[in-house]
């Protein structure tokens, strides 16, 4: 009968429609997923980012307190360590100056090591594009380390344009210009960095879910 053919066709139609909206259902959660993924290791990478650059600050920062000074090296240790210099004894001084330069050094090691960990993480995900901001960082980190023992070695007595070199680098340049070749690097690096990560931090703004990252 139509009134038995009109109740098949709309219970057919009822199930096409359930169906086509299940599937949209699990394409949105996939979606959601997807987005939730993206946003995540952005914002971790970013966050990382702005921990190497602080580190960075940290390392070059010209002053140091007393209190870092004791922290890094006491006069007992110094006796102990002091005899296996090559036969050189290094004033206690220097040898606390040596000391807390290399637990700043270790802060921005472990920065580093954890953006790494980041890259290799997104790299799965982006693919390989995004390795070029750890190698970039790492290349700013042994520049630096590599301009610190130079300008150590050469503290007392050594050539000083050597030591006028790495100090430009440790500290920023030494001639009172306002400019600061080294720290622009950096800068350069983690600004390369945000902009490749930019379209993942407005995901959620963009589908109003909120919860967007500050860049700045």
């Amino acid at each position: 009968t139509v009134l038995g053919f009109l109740k098949e066709a709309i219970l057919a139609f009822s199930a096409f429609a359930v169906g086509i909206a299940a599937m949209i259902s699990i394409f949105t959660w996939r979606q959601q997923i997807k987005d939730k993924t993206h946003y995540g290791l952005a914002r971790q990478l970013l966050r990382t980012a702005f921990e190497i650059e602080t580190a960075f600050r940290h390392v070059r920062n010209p002053f140091m307190s007393s209190g870092e000074l004791e922290s890094a090296l006491c006069q007992k240790d110094y006796e102990r360590l002091k005899e296996d210099t090559d036969g050189r004894i290094i004033p206690f001084g220097q040898m606390q100056v040596r000391y807390a330069y290399s637990l700043r050094m270790k802060r921005l090691q472990e920065a580093l090591i954890q953006f790494e960990a980041d890259t290799i993480e997104a790299r799965i995900v982006w693919g390989d594009d995004v390795t070029k901001y750890y190698d970039r960082f790492n290349k700013l980190v042994k520049k630096l380390y590599a301009s610190l023992m130079m300008y150590l070695e050469n503290l007392d007595g050594g050539d000083p344009k050597i030591r006028k070199a790495s100090f430009d680098i440790i500290y920023g340049v030494s001639d009172g210009s306002a400019e600061d070749p080294f720290a622009n690097e950096v800068k350069t690096v983690l600004g390369g960095l945000r902009e490749y990560l930019m379209p993942f931090l407005e995901i959620r703004k963009k589908r109003g879910r909120g919860g967007d990252v500050k860049t700045s």
